[in-house]
């Protein structure tokens, strides 16, 4: 397993996840609710990792990481500024669920 190229030194998405800890944490809290299930599982996915952070190609940086990460979800993805086509996520359940979250003005959203 890596650590993301976009985490792997300090840098603004650091500071920003460092940030987000609120939302995270109540998305979490909207997800034990909603999908316990998915909650426990994602949430076991990073005590395994918390506890074999050997199991990482960065130990030390998988760590440090952690300490910051408040979301029971393994990856997050930004969308900034533009237009999404259509897709389907296959990497999922149909019985579970991504979260989205927009955040700023915007229209015909």
């Amino acid at each position: 397993m890596k650590v993301s190229g976009e985490l792997i030194k300090e840098n603004p998405t650091c500071a920003w996840l460092r940030k987000s800890c609120l939302p995270f944490a109540l998305i979490g809290g909207i997800l034990s609710i909603t999908q316990p299930e998915l909650f426990d599982m994602g949430m076991e996915g990073l005590r395994v990792l918390q506890l074999n952070p050997e199991l990482s190609d960065n130990p030390k940086r998988l760590g440090e990481i952690l300490g910051i990460w408040y979301s029971p979800f393994s990856a997050l993805s930004v969308i900034s500024n533009r237009v999404t086509p259509l897709h389907c996520d296959t990497g999922g359940r149909p019985e579970w669920m991504d979260f989205m979250l927009a955040l700023g003005e915007y229209d015909n959203g």
